[in-house]
């Protein structure tokens, strides 16, 4: 347990809330006292924004408890991660007839989640846990009833692009911290927020794909991480300190795809031409509502596109655009 409380206040807490004492006791071994009523607050919210999901966690197996518990003492009171502690909950809800998460893919959500957020201590903020939830759901479970997934390949794509940038085997340095950013209000958020040794802040944004491989597909996804890039740049209410300092980094990582048969030259000539052309983006806020247009290299600097070659051989190609000159890196 982590304090003396001891029985009286597993009991005290179970009456309070109309709950299992074993389970709250389960609870009080990773959370004060105190911390299990603020956990309560903070996870169901308040008013007509309650989520109720309090209780159906403390319904679940003591291990879920702990798991679960246990990222919200990590975050330490981060309001965007606790906010991705809620969405993954919810998504183990029924909605609408719709379930995204059954228990056992919950619980695979939070440990890998809890993993990350320890072995990355000191690096990490903000939303990471749902992405965690997202690429733990597959719809390949006989645990719903009517299974549903998100897009699992596109959040383990999230992960592995923080992972390797958090592991200094990027372009964008080492000792990177990452803070993951949450959805705004009009807007679709790039993944991340990188901050670089030097206080320095760029923007990352990753793209996936399944299936056939074109470079048209190349151009959409291009578009639409370029477009979030713009919109985060120019959105309102966002402090300064979560604006970057420098242009942007785009990973399209097609991995997952098919085979492409391209040659190396030419999917980097489909990258350049990515990077010169405009993009507009609609800016939506309490005071702006404006189209931005921006040409491609004015915000983004590193573009990464990682594919499969007709060889089925994982490649990849980085090209950097700056002080007019764009260059392929490998």
């Amino acid at each position: 347990m982590a304090s003396n409380g001891g029985a009286n206040a597993a009991r005290g807490l179970a009456k309070q809330y109309g709950l299992n004492r074993e389970k709250v006791r389960a609870g009080l071994e990773v959370l004060e006292p105190k911390e299990f009523a603020k956990f309560k607050t903070d996870i169901d919210g308040q008013g007509a924004d309650a989520k109720n999901l309090f209780k159906p966690l403390l319904n679940k197996s003591e291990s879920i408890i702990k798991k679960v518990f246990g990222n919200y003492k990590t975050v330490n009171g981060d309001v965007d991660a606790i906010a991705d502690i809620q969405e993954t909950l919810s998504q183990n809800k029924t909605n609408r007839g719709k379930k995204f998460l059954d228990d056992n893919q919950l619980e695979d959500a939070f440990t890998n989640a809890n993993n990350f957020l320890e072995r990355y201590k000191g690096k990490v903020s903000g939303a990471f846990t749902n992405r965690f939830g997202r690429a733990a759901s597959t719809g390949n479970t006989s645990g719903l009833t009517n299974p549903r997934k998100l897009d699992p390949i596109q959040a383990s794509g999230e992960i592995k692009t923080a992972e390797d940038i958090l592991d200094g085997t990027t372009i964008l340095e080492n000792n990177v911290q990452m803070r993951g950013l949450p959805e705004i209000t009009g807007q679709t958020n790039p993944d991340y927020l990188a901050i670089l040794p030097d206080a320095n802040t760029r923007l990352v944004e990753v793209k996936t794909l399944e299936g056939s491989f074109t470079t048209n597909k190349i151009n959409k996804r291009f578009r639409a991480a370029t477009e979030q890039i713009i919109g985060r740049v120019g959105a309102e209410n966002i402090p300064i300190s979560d604006k970057p300092s420098k242009n942007g980094y785009i990973r399209l990582d097609f991995r997952n795809a098919d085979a492409t048969g391209d040659t190396r030259d030419f999917l980097f000539e489909t990258i350049e031409k990515a990077f010169k052309r405009s993009y507009t983006k609609r800016i939506e806020g309490n005071t702006i509502n404006l189209d931005v247009t921006k040409v491609g290299h004015e915000v983004v600097e590193f573009a990464e596109l990682i594919y499969k070659d007709k060889t089925n051989q994982v490649r990849s190609i980085l090209a950097q655009f700056k002080n007019g000159v764009f260059t392929r890196l490998n």
